[in-house]
């Protein structure tokens, strides 16, 4: 939700991976793309990782 609106992203799901790739606008007006991809992920654990590459993705806005 800190990114909201300022995200531009695609989600990608397999039994034990998760990946996010898109492009983001920070506070201070630049545009970033990104890619994040986490793999062998648990089974049951794929909500955990979305979770942790929104938070990952949200301190993108900030920090540049």
């Amino acid at each position: 939700e800190d990114a909201a609106g300022f995200v531009r992203a695609k989600t990608g799901t397999l039994v034990h991976a998760v990946s996010l790739t898109g492009i983001i606008q920070t506070d201070g007006g630049a545009l970033l793309t990104f890619s994040a991809i986490a793999s062998e992920v648990e089974y049951g654990g794929v909500a955990t990782a979305r979770r942790a590459m929104d938070v990952f993705v949200a301190g993108l806005k900030t920090s540049f």
